[in-house]
């Protein structure tokens, strides 16, 4: 319904697609033969939506991927719940995976379609450093995680308060993404709030 109303205004949109969960469900399906989280579903969604012109990219809650389903849901593994702060090997193995999937998904629909924006899980790119090269390293070029002010604690722990804008996008450094550095290789679009 999204999707029809924005295009009557000739406009589009952009789903963030967490991939992990995704993934989760998948593994769920193949080990129970039971789509009880309609995997299926949210393929052919997504599917239909780069038919339709609009676009799906990447979001990952890394926590996913040793999700233990216990009956009635999925636990997430509260180890892997920050996925900037997991060490730089296991950052690139979800990324590719991530990125694998999408393209594989997408592509037999839109040839030319490439994961190019990134959402971190509960906005966290902190620490920076290893997964903003991780990112740059599979050819994101944009990241849109921030919003100016943002501070939390806890299993993800971030703090924007110093980002440099809460609506214009900037070349952020690989060392801080509150930081506008002009020869930064990933541009952050804010999150405006």
């Amino acid at each position: 319904r999204l999707m029809n109303l924005l295009e009557k205004y000739h406009q589009r949109l952009t789903i963030m697609a967490d991939v992990a969960e995704i993934l989760c469900f998948k593994r769920y399906l193949a080990e129970t033969g039971r789509d009880d989280y309609h995997v299926t579903e949210v393929e052919e969604q997504l599917r239909d939506a780069i038919r339709r012109g609009h676009e799906v990219q990447l979001h990952i809650h890394s926590s996913y991927f040793k999700a233990m389903h216990n009956g009635h849901s999925f636990d997430q593994c509260i180890d892997e719940y920050n996925m900037a702060a997991l060490p730089i090997e296991r950052i690139d193995e979800t990324v590719t995976e991530c990125v694998a999937y999408l393209e594989n998904l997408l592509c037999p629909v839109k040839k030319d379609y490439k994961v190019w924006l990134f959402r971190a899980a509960n906005w966290s790119m902190m620490p920076t450093e290893n997964l903003y090269k991780v990112l740059v390293r599979h050819g994101i070029t944009h990241d849109t995680s921030v919003f100016k002010g943002g501070v939390q604690g806890g299993n993800v722990c971030y703090d924007y308060r110093e980002a440099w804008d809460n609506l214009f996008a900037y070349p952020a450094s690989e060392k801080n993404i509150n930081e506008r550095d002009d020869k930064g290789k990933l541009i952050e679009l804010p999150i405006y709030t």
